[in-house]
């Protein structure tokens, strides 16, 4: 847009208003109503095709018309403005402004004035009165106003000689469906309610003339920009000869803008809340100047929206630009409203804000999810929330609180500033719902060890509010300048992408990451980039990057690259690998068990990288030694610096995690040898990966390791899972040994009688425990537990004559008697810890895959006993009685996971009959080891149901049981149930033999099956020994299980 002078061709035609060429036979439309207040005077004829106004004169410039009623319908109103005397038409001494007032205004067609220019003030006094405009329009008038207003004048005046205020009327309306007034200086709507629709259009039409400027055509193929539309809505008291607000009434109601507008200015302005649903654009081609009663009138280019009156709450005062709203300026754009702004987005639809220059102002907040583009953007606000587009050569945020750009948010500009003075600056966001959180986080690369989770999603997961909150369509976010500077309390850059690994699924070999959404949250610049917090800087899982040879500076107790989320365990990894031997005949066995570390949930590494010099600290680096000092943690991510890096007084710890197993390996017969004798010939082996840790420096480094005086210090390690298991254990044992065993040692010390003898003598006798010498040797912990005794104060009875020393409070080693002493195996602990998770990615924990092989190995056929087959030499049998165990059976899980091998120890024991227990009396042992291999989905139904977690049995619920189905799945479940001894006499005495059990039916109860079944055994005599008959109901899910 340029600004030219604009020559205007205006005819002014010397008319005999009563020349017969004029009447062409138009029907009589328009509506008059005349008051004897005033002086006016009408003019129509059928055959005429316009009718004629003549005002009442003019007082002070302002000519005063009242109506009952005033409706231009059919024909245009030529309205005279003049001092002459022509056809019987009398002149109105050239009125600087027509009044006309009436309670029923109506204007559908064209307004001229013949004569001088004038201004024209529609008035409606009555909240039920009518003031309309379709599709009307002026010619030759500077300035319309409709209102539906008290003036400052009498209601029964007959001349007027000012103005003075509007004060709008409550209820009182103006409505204008379509206005096109080329030239027209101002259009003013006052009212309580306005409705608007249609085009309302003010610009003028040119061409370029061919020897400069423009020329004015009423179709030409240029816009000129021409006056001003300006709406005051709302109860309001304006003065009108300024437009100046002298005062407003608050309300909650919403004043809601809605047609297509066009002219140089457009102006809105209320006590309400205001609506903007409506597509407004100043841009033109250039400027129209004009004259107004005498005077040069250049309008001001733009577009302004704003509250009026006086904050009162969070219920008033708001402006919002509806998602259909297009509002566009080659200059100024201006919102300024006393609550919020909101910058509105409905399904693939979205504002769209674009200027020269835009000024966004709210005493609250800014929610932004359009389209806002301009030259420069200045928005100042308690809180700016950006979900959309904000695209600028400057932007400069200034916020009271946090600054967001979430939820698909983006900000690119040249320079850019966004500062927070009490609050975050966040990119990104906390959660992939639909919340603002920016409570301080707890970060800083501590405590892992134990927990062995990573990422702020572990201390957000549980919060109600995130809970509750509806999901986010998309949770990208990017702010991308040349210079960018950031400063507020604290900053964050949030990808919150995260995997949580399901039952089914095996990351063993990878985890397949969405590249799109690994890359969503960023931070970059290409020349400069500054980052400042008082409290900290995060980069979680997302990107922070200069991209030229620029300067990255961060200036920060705490700068923490870490992942959202990252957490791992240690599993139970037991698995048989199979190959052939020399011959390829026979296939040879390779049993690993042991642990391994497994990634449960996943995000992508923080990943922060300069190509320029990078520099770190707490403050300024003008003064170094003064400098505070300062962190910067790498936990599982990448940090990548291409060229210098200076840190201050700075801790810079790199936290990497091992990722692997650690196997011991053997043949099929050094498991069996190891279970019989502990005597265990294995090879241990330990694979381990680093899980995606990067710390890179490629230029100079300054200030670490003491090379200079800053003074700064590097620590790299890693993370072990079973090393942190190990240090958990061992920790809790510690901790924890006294109060759990203080039985044990009150027993030892014989403290009861300690406290007989001592507190009856010594009132204030007071001890305690204390561990020591305690030492981790392999797999047990050793150490003691001394008795330490004092007095909390001088016994009331203490003897007489003996001195007294406060060095009597002092708790000191007993030192009589045996030193108590303990070892635990925390191996052993552990272990059994382990049983309770997941084997592999079976989905069943590795108790429950042992109790599934042990109720397999109930399938083995029976063996007789040697004495009996082989018909060894036993002198006398009487003497000897055996019995037959199946032992240590074990699932180990084939390398994929499709096949399980079960392996089971068969033991045949010969014993003397004159002592019952075995364990006590075994002369002679012999091993049978047992090896079977069988598909996976068909071992699984010999778990037994009960010790499934709830998770694992609603698995099954989908499932259709078939009448088939429920006869094979009911055998199925009684396999699973335990084995019964009993005592029966055999001839070579009496022995226990181990029963299993044998159904005897299944019936459907509701939505339950119950499931009958007992224990017999055939005895010598030929007779059945029969147990009670047992009975179990199941649900579906539970008897799915065992298909």
């Amino acid at each position: 847009m340029e600004t030219k002078s604009v020559r205007k061709s205006v005819k002014i035609a010397f008319l005999s208003l009563v020349s017969a060429s004029l009447f062409t036979g138009h029907a009589l439309a328009s509506s008059f109503g005349l008051s004897s207040r005033t002086d006016t005077q009408v003019r129509q004829n059928s055959s005429s095709n316009f009718d004629i106004l003549v005002p009442a004169k003019a007082k002070n410039g302002i000519s005063y018309n009242v109506f009952s009623k005033f409706e231009l319908s059919g024909k245009p109103l030529t309205i005279v403005n003049t001092d002459d005397i022509s056809g019987g038409i009398r002149g109105t001494g050239k009125a600087d402004l027509i009044v006309i007032e009436s309670n029923n205004i109506s204007l559908k067609d064209q307004f001229t004035i013949l004569g001088s220019p004038a201004d024209i003030l529609f008035i409606t006094r009555s909240a039920s009165g009518k003031l309309s405009c379709e599709q009307c329009s002026f010619d030759n008038v500077g300035r319309v106003t409709m209102a539906a207003a008290t003036p400052s004048y009498a209601s029964n005046a007959k001349t007027v000689n000012s103005v003075g205020d509007l004060t709008t009327v409550g209820g009182g309306k103006v409505t204008v469906k379509g206005l096109v007034s080329p030239g027209l200086q101002s259009l003013e709507l006052i009212a309580e309610n306005i409705d608007t629709s249609g085009t309302i259009d003010t610009n003028l039409r040119a061409e370029n003339h061919p020897e400069s400027g423009m020329i004015i055509v009423d179709r030409g193929s240029k816009v000129v920009g021409a006056g001003g539309i300006n709406m005051f809505n709302g109860r309001i008291k304006i003065r009108y000869a300024d437009l100046a607000v002298k005062s407003a009434i608050l309300s909650k109601a919403w004043s809601t803008i809605k047609g297509k507008f066009r002219a140089a200015t457009i102006a809105v302005a209320s006590p309400n809340n205001i609506a903007i649903d409506a597509d407004m654009s100043t841009m033109s081609d250039a400027l129209s100047t004009s004259q107004h009663r005498g005077k040069l009138y250049a309008p001001t280019e733009g577009i302004f929206v704003q509250n009026l009156g006086k904050y009162k709450d969070n219920e008033h005062q708001k402006i919002n630009i509806s998602a259909n709203a297009k509002l566009s300026t080659d200059n100024h754009l201006s919102l300024k409203s006393l609550n919020t702004i909101s910058i509105l987005k409905q399904g693939s639809k979205q504002a769209k804000v674009i200027g020269g220059d835009m000024t966004l102002i709210a005493r609250n907040d800014v929610y932004q999810q359009g389209y806002v583009a301009a030259d420069e953007v200045k928005i100042s606000a308690k809180r700016f929330i950006n979900n959309g587009l904000v695209e600028s050569a400057n932007i400069d945020v200034q916020a009271e609180g946090s600054i967001y750009n979430s939820f698909g948010g983006k900000v690119l500009g040249k320079n850019v500033t966004l500062y927070s003075k009490s609050g975050a600056v966040i990119n990104g966001s906390r959660a992939d719902k639909a919340v603002y959180l920016d409570d301080a986080l707890t970060i800083g690369g501590e405590g892992y060890e134990v927990n062995k989770r990573f990422g702020i999603w572990q201390s957000l997961k549980e919060l109600s509010a995130i809970k509750t909150a509806s999901g986010a369509s998309t949770v990208s976010a990017s702010i991308l300048a040349d210079n960018l500077n950031i400063q507020a309390i604290r900053i964050e850059n949030i990808n919150p992408y995260h995997l949580v690994k399901g039952d089914s699924v095996n990351w063993d070999a990878g985890i397949r990451v969405n590249g799109i959404k690994a890359n969503q949250v960023a931070i970059e610049a290409e020349r400069s980039l500054k980052l400042r917090a008082s409290e900290y800087v995060l980069n979680s899982s997302a990107i922070i990057g200069l991209n030229g040879e620029g300067e990255f500076l961060v200036n920060s107790p705490i700068f923490s690259n870490e992942r959202y989320e990252i957490s791992f365990e240690s599993y139970p990894y037991r698995v048989v690998e199979y190959s052939q031997d020399d011959s390829k005949k026979n296939e040879i066995g390779h049993y690993k068990s042991g642990t391994e570390t497994k990634i449960l949930t996943y995000s992508p590494p923080g990943r922060v990288f300069s190509f320029g010099d990078f520099q770190f600290s707490r403050g300024g680096t003008s003064e170094p030694k003064t400098v505070k000092s300062s962190k910067l943690f790498n936990e599982v991510s990448y940090m990548q610096i291409f060229k210098d890096a200076r840190f201050f007084n700075s801790t810079i710890k790199s936290i990497g995690l091992e990722v692997g197993t650690d196997t011991e390996n053997t043949n099929f017969e050094g498991v069996t040898s190891c279970l019989r004798y502990r005597r265990c010939n294995r090879e241990f082996v330990t694979t381990r990966t680093e899980s995606e840790t990067l710390l890179a420096f490629k230029g100079n480094v300054s200030g670490v390791n003491d090379k200079i005086s800053e003074g700064s210090d590097l620590v790299i390690r890693n993370i072990n899972s079973v090393e942190t298991d190990k240090q958990r254990i061992i920790k809790s044992i510690v901790n924890n040994y006294i109060s759990q065993n203080e039985s044990k040692i009150f027993k030892r010390y014989n403290v009861y009688n300690l406290l007989e003898s001592y507190s009856s003598t010594y009132s204030t006798f007071t001890y305690e425990y204390r561990l020591s010498n305690v030492e981790v040797v392999s797999n047990v912990i050793k150490g003691e537990v001394l008795l330490y005794t004092a007095y909390s104060s001088k016994p009331s009875n203490w003897p007489k004559g003996q001195p007294w020393s406060d060095d009597y409070k002092d708790l000191t080693n007993w030192g009589i008697g045996l030193t108590y002493k303990f070892n635990v195996n925390w191996k052993e602990i552990y272990d059994e810890q382990l049983r309770d998770k997941e084997l592999g990615d079976t989905g069943f924990t590795q108790r429950q895959i042992d109790a599934g092989a042990a109720n397999y190995a109930k399938l083995y056929p029976k063996i007789k006993v040697w004495g009996e087959e082989q018909n060894l030499n036993i002198d006398d049998a009487v003497w000897y009685k055996y019995d037959l165990i199946i032992t240590n059976s074990k699932g180990w899980i084939e390398q994929y996971g499709e096949k399980i091998t079960i392996t089971s120890d068969r033991k045949l024991f010969w014993g003397d009959l004159l002592l019952d227990n075995f364990s006590e009396w075994i002369d002679f042992e012999d091993t049978m080891p047992l090896e079977v291999k069988l598909d996976f989905p068909e071992f699984k139904k010999y778990i037994p149901h009960e010790i499934l977690s709830a998770t694992q049995v609603s698995r099954n619920k989908s499932i259709v049981l078939s009448e088939n189905d429920v006869s094979k799945a009911s055998s199925n479940f009684v396999v699973s149930r335990p084995l019964r001894p009993i005592d029966i006499t055999h001839k070579f005495g009496d022995i226990k033999v181990w029963l299993k059990p044998a159904i005897i039916d299944y019936k459907k109860v509701n939505q339950n099956y119950t499931i009958r079944y007992r224990y017999s055994y055939k005895l010598e005599n030929g007779s059945v020994w029969k147990s009670s008959i047992q009975k179990i109901t199941l649900n579906k899910a539970e008897l799915a299980h065992y298909l």
